[in-house]
């Protein structure tokens, strides 16, 4: 499966792990699963408690293009501070086909909390244009007076006075990478081009294919530059658009060349990133094996592929995620456990999105507003340049947050509205009972939204789901088997009350 990693880091707490350290483990938890990373976005000194973002809002939007599966992060407060806006986000990308994953939480966000984050995923049409309209405003503003809102800066422009201008040092590569491409030569004859000439990408690396193509491919360099494909701006054109066209025509040409190569359909590996080894702790990854012509599809512990490491034996795809469908719906959706989880989902929630927060949140706004007028009495006394410049970078820093507490303000206002009581739970529970269990979305709506972590071992299964003192060991030898939870009391398969019990 094909990942891009995100990645954030705020100026303003300087204990959080780097962007380096973030791309690191990220990358190391993507080699253990088996994913192709392909891609960063990373956003520096930017605040997680808004989604307005440059990196965090191209990468909702590349989403839609098919070109990844996975977003991986380092914590989940990486992709977003609040359940609203993590809901949100996380219901676009699923849309899109894309799903999110924490490098170092592999086992969940932690109990009933995923329940009401997959609640307000299935609200989030009441509520998502309100969000839109509070959190994009700044971002818009902005695009409007022609400025650049951030994010990578495209190799061969530079920000002066908030504007894109050309960077004449930059520039000539990528006229000479258009030039070179349009009388003929390929990506790799331009490669090998650029390095004898001492040319590198904007992060001071060799060029690749991938690289040159991405450059190739991108309008901003004829001066195409837009906001979400709506709100124009300045943007010098570094090459001209006939050229610009010639070298798409010549794309599309080579792309048609090419072929295609007759494919079985995605394979989605539903279990991935929640399924480990008993034996040795490790990730279950997916991997596929041929047999007279039929393909087979397994989970494999990573030692065990990579390293030889473990003896832990492979697990066949369709049976193993079958299986822990059919025991989510006999222990956790059983009319006993319903009504268990309704009342502990609409407690979370309630706590979650109490007006005590919104109280909280109202002082804090306060207080801000109390240290502006602090800044501009300091302002009017200050009597050295070296001062003014102080209060001016407190100031700023103030502004920042203002905007953040205002926003998270808002978006708590709105869930707070949302009265969620435990019959609508209960509703929403029970629609996932009606499904058919062979069918593939089904399984991965289950798994998504019930399944914490899943622990095979070669002669049981260990299945922990995201209710509090939701756990079972169950025997893998079916069909007539029986469950025993991890405290010692035993159940059987059509759901003992006791399952759940916290």
């Amino acid at each position: 499966m094909k990942a891009v990693i995100y990645a954030r880091y705020s100026s303003t707490n300087q204990k959080e792990i780097s962007i380096e350290g973030q791309l690191r483990e990220c990358g190391a938890y993507a080699e253990r699963c088996g994913y192709k990373v392909i891609g960063e976005y990373i956003d520096r000194a930017l605040s997680g408690k808004s989604d307005s973002r440059p990196e965090f809002q191209r990468l909702i939007a590349d989403s839609k293009k098919g070109q990844f599966d996975i977003v991986i992060v380092w914590k989940l407060d990486r992709f977003a501070r609040n359940r609203y806006d993590s809901a949100v986000y996380k219901r676009q990308l699923k849309k899109n086909g894309v799903k999110v994953v924490s490098a170092t939480e592999p086992i969940g966000e932690g109990s009933e909390s995923v329940l009401v984050e997959a609640i307000l995923e299935a609200t989030a049409e009441m509520y998502s244009l309100q969000l839109a309209e509070n959190t994009m405003r700044g971002m818009k503003d902005t695009a409007l007076k022609g400025y650049c809102t951030g994010g990578t800066i495209p190799l061969g422009f530079k920000v002066e006075n908030k504007f894109l201008i050309r960077d004449d040092e930059k520039a000539p590569i990528i006229e000479f990478i258009f030039e070179e491409y349009n009388r003929g030569s390929t990506q790799a004859e331009i490669c090998r081009a650029c390095k004898e000439r001492g040319y590198k990408t904007k992060y001071g690396k060799d060029f690749n294919v991938n690289s040159i193509a991405s450059i190739l491919r991108n309008r901003m360099y004829m001066g195409d530059y837009t906001y979400k494909g709506e709100i124009p701006r300045t943007c010098p054109a570094l090459v001209s658009e006939e050229v610009f066209n010639s070298v798409q025509a010549r794309l599309e040409i080579n792309r048609r060349q090419r072929g295609r190569k007759i494919t079985n359909e995605k394979v989605v590996y539903s279990l991935s990133g929640k399924c480990f080894c008993g034996k040795c702790g490790e990730h279950m990854t997916g991997e596929s094996a041929s047999s007279h012509g039929i393909q087979h599809h397994y989970y494999t512990c990573h030692n065990r592929k990579k390293y030889k490491a473990c003896d832990k034996r492979r697990e066949h795809k369709e049976e193993l995620e079958r299986f822990v469908v059919e025991k989510t719906l006999q222990y956790v959706l059983s009319p006993a456990h319903i009504d268990f989880i309704a009342e502990r989902v609409c407690e979370e929630y309630r706590k979650e999105f109490s007006f005590d927060n919104i109280e909280r949140l109202e002082r804090r706004l306060a207080t801000i507003e109390i240290e502006f007028d602090k800044c501009t009495e300091a302002m009017i006394n200050a009597r050295s340049q070296l001062m003014i410049d102080k209060i001016n970078e407190k100031a700023e820093l103030l502004e920042v947050q203002k905007q953040d507490t205002e926003i998270e303000l808002a978006k708590l206002r709105i869930a707070a509205d949302i009265a969620l009581n435990p019959d609508e739970v209960r509703a929403w529970l029970l629609s996932f009972c009606n499904g058919n269990i062979d069918d593939l979305d089904f399984q991965r709506r289950i798994i998504d939204v019930f399944i914490n972590s899943v622990f095979v071992y070669d002669d049981k299964y260990v299945i922990y789901f995201n209710v509090k003192g939701g756990e079972a060991t169950i025997p893998s030898t079916p069909p007539d088997i029986s469950g025993e939870l991890e405290n010692g009391s035993h159940c059987s398969c059509c759901g003992d009350p006791h399952v759940l019990t916290a």
